[in-house]
């Protein structure tokens, strides 16, 4: 197979993600292929590691400078702790903390003569349930945005590109949407709330397809650090039982805050604790009430299950629910987007190499390899490290894995002679 202009997709998945990317341009640069590459699409933690790279591009770093500075950041900085010391929106925060480090625009990225002519930072547009792509292209025709949202080139050269990686790693549950162009100090009148592109593409392959199509390239490389997480839930290790039932508790809490009132117009000296208690019991009160009215109303078979239920079985029946909806929607549901997507990219084409981060621990090459993958893909998708080791081994687990799968379709003496040199130090 040809490799003279090559794309990569790199996948969401945190610092995970971001590490073993880093090891996959690791790889390539090491056998002169990186640059080859012509394209790169990203999501979520793919993007951090993709503008850090097309910002030591703009910069004119070396690769080793690029790769010195990217581990120091990896290590260092907890992406959420930081946001979160800034205060503010929490989301917006975060672009500022990738600010401290990419200080870069879409405008610079685009002005930059280097190997790069395609680059798609993908969010996800929760207004209309597309993607919503930042972009450095040589096409006079592709835009910012998508078919609902088009920024215009004097627009978009603005936009920061840590603003395009908060938005591409806005993932739900840990931060809230970040709004396009307001939350981007752009003009604008039309909001559009953006979150992670791992909803929408977690792969980040589609935006190569339609790259491809303007664009002439030899293969495409996948680099996927999905976790391998199975089964995809769990049901939570909740008891049930117990002998308090609801409605001895609705009773309770209306005695509670009837008696907190109570000793809050008796107390003139120490009237806050009182009034505390007495908000507390009545927002639970108000919460029954307005339960009851609706069951009534909708359900009243419902309330009256709910009333003679223990508090135990009421919470367990509750956290399940709750549960079995996050894992449809940050798992089942991901999997499946994932399979349509690789089905899509594999049907139409044969120049697509899949180049997953659990590859070694399901082809097993050698145990050693197996067990320094199988730890890496388990690794929780967080945004931040919490030692070394890890950071490195997931690296590690990318230029291995990399090499691995071009063997299969590349004659290179180079990757042979890093491959025995791989299986030598895990055997």
């Amino acid at each position: 197979m040809k490799l003279e202009r090559l794309a990569l997709s790199l996948s969401g998945g945190g610092y995970r993600a971001a590490a073993f990317h880093l090891g996959v341009l690791t790889f390539l640069h090491r056998i002169d292929l990186l640059r080859n590459v012509r394209a790169i699409s990203t999501a979520s933690g793919g993007s951090i590691a993709a503008a850090f790279y097309a910002h030591a591009l703009a910069r004119g770093e070396s690769f080793e400078q690029f790769s010195d500075r990217f581990k120091k950041f990896l290590l260092d900085v907890d992406v959420i702790d930081e946001a979160l010391s800034r205060g503010g929106k929490l989301i917006t925060a975060a672009a500022d903390v990738y600010a401290t480090v990419i200080d870069t625009t879409l405008g610079d990225l685009q002005r930059s003569n280097d190997h790069l002519e395609e680059l798609s930072f993908n969010a996800t547009d929760f207004a209309h349930g597309v993607a919503f792509r930042f972009v450095k292209t040589r096409s006079t025709r592709v835009r910012c945005g998508n078919n609902y949202v088009r920024v215009e080139p004097e627009v978009a050269e603005k936009i920061r590109v840590a603003d395009a990686v908060a938005a591409s790693s806005c993932f739900p549950g840990a931060f809230e949407p970040i709004v396009f162009p307001t939350d981007f100090h752009l003009p604008g009148t039309s909001e559009t709330p953006l979150m992670d592109g791992g909803i929408y593409d977690n792969s980040g392959i589609e935006a190569l397809l339609l790259i491809r199509e303007r664009c002439d390239l030899d293969a495409i490389l996948v680099c996927d650090a999905d976790a391998t997480e199975t089964p995809l839930y769990r049901e939570p290790p909740i008891r049930g039982g117990g002998f308090v039932r609801v409605w001895f508790m609705a009773l309770l809490l209306a005695l509670v805050d009837a008696a907190a009132f109570v000793a809050t117009w008796q107390s003139r000296h120490r009237p806050l604790p009182a009034l505390f208690c007495a908000f507390i019991a009545l927002a639970l009160t108000t919460l029954f009430i307005v339960a009851f009215r609706a069951s009534r109303r909708h359900r009243p078979l419902l309330w009256r299950r709910a009333m003679r239920l223990t508090v135990r079985d009421l919470v367990r029946a509750i956290v399940l629910r709750a549960s079995s909806v996050i894992a449809l929607s940050s798992r089942v549901f991901m999997r499946r987007m994932r399979g349509l997507i690789y089905a899509r990219a594999f049907r139409t084409s044969t120049d697509v190499i899949d180049n997953l981060i659990y590859d070694l621990v399901e082809e097993r090459p050698t145990d050693g390899i197996r067990d320094l993958a199988k730890r890496a893909a388990a690794m929780a998708t967080t945004l931040w490290f919490d030692d070394e080791k890890t950071m490195h081994e997931l690296i590690e687990v990318g230029e291995i894995t990399t090499c691995f799968n071009l063997l299969r379709v590349l004659d290179d003496e180079r990757c042979l002679e890093a491959w025995a040199e791989f299986k030598k130090r895990h055997p």
